[in-house]
């Protein structure tokens, strides 16, 4: 199928899988989706919302925005009482 393409298709292609990502992309922003939502509904009280492509993994040279970078610190002991919540469901 390439060999017989144009320059011109190709970028055409581009630009379509641009606006309308292929399967592994366009799984993988769904699933951006629903973690954002999840993450959302258990974030702490006055904390900034995650948006879908903050919640979304990166792989490879995928750009990653700068907001979504940010390092997180935290004690063992904060790490456990997470871990608590999540098990104990509360």
């Amino acid at each position: 199928m390439l060999a017989g393409m144009t320059s011109t298709q190709w970028e055409e292609w581009k630009e379509y899988m641009r606006v309308e990502p292929f399967e592994e992309e366009r799984m993988d922003q769904r699933f951006g989706h629903l973690a954002a939502i999840f993450l959302n509904r258990y974030r702490k009280r006055g904390t900034k919302a995650l948006s879908m492509e903050e919640a979304t993994l990166r792989f490879g040279d995928t750009p990653v925005a700068e907001s979504a970078v940010k390092p997180m610190r935290k004690s063992w002991q904060a790490m456990k009482a997470f871990a608590k919540t999540l098990v104990m469901g509360e």
